[in-house]
C-alpha cells in the first residue's frame, strides 16, 4: 500500500503542474477542498471536495490502460467517435478531445451532479467543447426510463444497480446501447465504458454485429454475485476482441 501510495505522488507530480496542491489536497489533508488540477496537457479539472473525484482523475490520467486508449484515440482516422460510457465529470472525454481533434467524443452521463461539473469542465478547456456532445442519460440494455441511485460521496459510484442507503434516488431517460452504436456513422469507434455493474447486461445481449465498428473497448467491470469479470471476457472474445491489458478492475480490449 505504502508503494502504491508513493507511486501515486510521483506520477502526480509528473503529471500535474500544481501538484503540491494536489498533494496537499489528495493525499495529505485527505479530505481537501474543491480543487482545479492543472494537467501538464494543459487542461483543467474541478475536484470537487469529500468525493472521490480526485480517483477518477487519478486513474485516468495515470492508469497505463487509459494512456494505451489515448494512443489508440490518435490514431483515429476523420469523423471517428469516442464514446464515453458513465463519463463523470469528463475528464476522459476532454482528454480524448485534446488527443484528436479529427474525432467527435459523446458521452453519456446520468448523474446530475457529475453533468453539472462535467459543464464546468468544459467551460474551463473552452477550447474543446465544441468537440464533445453531452447527454444527460444512462447506457443499458434497454431504451426508456429507469431508478438511477446518485451516490454523494462517490458521485463515480452512482449506477442503475441498487446500492446502499446513503443514495438518493432520481428517474433518468435510458439509451440502448445497441442503438447508440448503430446511429454512429463512423466506422472507426472508440469505447470507454464505466457503468457500474450495468456493462454485463450489455455485453450478455448485445448482438455481436454491433461490436463490428468497434476498434478497441477500455471497461471498468463491477463483478457481485451470478456477474463475474471472465464472463464478460469470454463473451467479448467471441465478438472478436482481444484482451490485451488487465489493471484490477480495469480492462483494455482490442482487435
Amino acid at each position: 500500500m505504502k508503494l502504491r501510495l508513493l507511486g501515486d505522488y510521483v506520477r502526480a507530480v509528473m503529471a500535474f503542474k500544481n501538484w503540491p496542491i494536489i498533494l496537499y489536497s489528495r493525499f495529505i489533508a485527505q479530505k481537501g477542498d474543491p480543487a482545479i488540477f492543472k494537467h501538464r496537457s494543459g487542461l483543467a479539472l474541478l475536484c470537487r471536495a469529500r468525493t472521490v473525484d480526485w480517483c477518477e482523475i487519478k486513474d485516468q490520467v495515470m492508469m497505463p490502460i487509459y494512456r494505451r486508449v489515448f494512443t489508440e484515440i490518435i490514431k483515429l482516422p476523420v469523423n471517428s467517435t469516442v464514446l464515453d460510457l458513465g463519463a463523470n465529470v469528463g475528464g476522459f472525454s476532454l482528454r480524448a478531445a485534446q488527443a484528436n481533434a479529427r474525432c467527435k467524443v459523446v458521452a453519456y452521463e446520468p448523474d446530475p451532479s457529475n453533468q453539472e461539473v462535467f459543464r464546468f469542465n468544459m467551460w474551463l478547456n473552452n477550447h474543446l467543447r465544441g468537440r464533445i456532445e453531452l447527454i444527460p442519460k444512462a447506457v443499458a440494455h434497454y431504451e426508456g426510463t429507469a431508478v438511477f441511485n446518485c451516490n454523494a460521496i462517490n458521485p463515480a459510484g452512482s449506477s442503475l444497480v441498487a446500492y446502499g442507503p446513503e443514495c438518493t434516488k432520481t428517474s433518468v431517460g435510458v439509451e440502448n446501447l445497441e442503438a447508440v452504436l448503430a446511429a454512429c456513422a463512423s466506422t472507426s469507434i472508440v469505447v470507454k465504458m464505466d457503468i457500474e455493474g450495468s456493462e454485463f447486461e450489455i455485453v450478455r445481449t448485445l448482438p455481436g454485429n454491433i461490436w463490428s465498428h468497434v476498434r478497441c473497448l477500455a471497461m471498468e467491470i463491477h463483478p457481485s454475485p451470478g456477474n463475474m469479470s471472465d464472463e464478460i471476457v469470454r463473451k467479448l472474445g467471441s465478438n472478436g476482441f482481444v484482451l490485451v491489458e488487465r489493471c484490477g478492475a480495469d480492462f483494455f480490449f482490442s482487435r
